[in-house]
């Protein structure tokens, strides 16, 4: 049953890093190694989205749902989590816009934009994005080792695709707020290479002067 509440929605500026990326980049291997230094996790869960598996199945088919659902899932755990101090995303809202590009075209994409903006008006910009790079060479092996069956048919092209679009959305937002951009093909920060524990060290000395500085734009690690 549902319980009918306010029709004003409260308006929060939620304070927040988010981390942005192809498949299989390492956003959430970056957010694992960042939690220990005071910032509050908040993990993507992309097996409950429901549409997640039709999607694979038949991406033409099931592309607007399922963009919306996952936008609808990173909403909802942003807003849940709100009371916790720095969050930190192993996804982004600018990276849904992304898929997006990827996936909707015409009326769809427009009807996605439309409940985007609407989120970004509620929940306001993270303080910084960490996008993480990598080039879909390495994007696809590194899918082809984790073995998700539902993901044998992602495509060079596909993850090429949305690199681009993750490119122009982090081009757009540079103007609001500071983008830290990591190299994940040529800096590892994945336990156990002998070099991450000083890397991420060094990561996240450098998102705290970008967080207290606020400096805008994007800066290189």
């Amino acid at each position: 049953m549902r319980v009918l509440g306010a029709t004003v929605v409260e308006v929060m500026q939620i304070k927040r890093i988010e981390v942005c990326g192809g498949i299989a980049a390492g956003k959430t291997t970056l957010v694992l190694g960042l939690c220990d230094a005071g910032f509050s996790p908040i993990y993507e869960r992309f097996r409950d989205t429901q549409f997640y598996k039709a999607f694979y199945e038949d991406p033409a088919a099931y592309a607007f749902e399922a963009e919306i659902d996952f936008l609808l899932q990173h909403y909802h755990m942003v807003k849940r989590e709100r009371h916790q101090p720095n969050l930190i995303c192993d996804y982004s809202l600018w990276l849904d816009h992304a898929y997006a590009s990827t996936n909707l075209v015409g009326s769809r994409h427009r009807a996605f934009s439309i409940v985007w903006e609407e989120i970004l008006s509620e929940i306001g910009y993270p303080a910084l994005v960490i996008n993480v790079k990598c080039q879909a060479e390495t994007l696809i092996g590194r899918i082809a080792c984790r073995e998700r069956p539902e993901e044998d048919s992602i495509s060079i092209e596909y993850l090429s695709k949305l690199n681009t679009n993750i490119e122009q959305q982090m081009a757009l937002l540079a103007a609001k707020i500071p983008i830290l951009d990591v190299d994940s093909k040529h800096i590892n920060f994945t336990p156990p290479a002998p070099e991450s524990k000083s890397i991420l060290a060094r990561i996240r000395t450098t998102v705290s002067e970008l967080l207290n500085s606020g400096n805008v734009g994007r800066h290189a690690f």
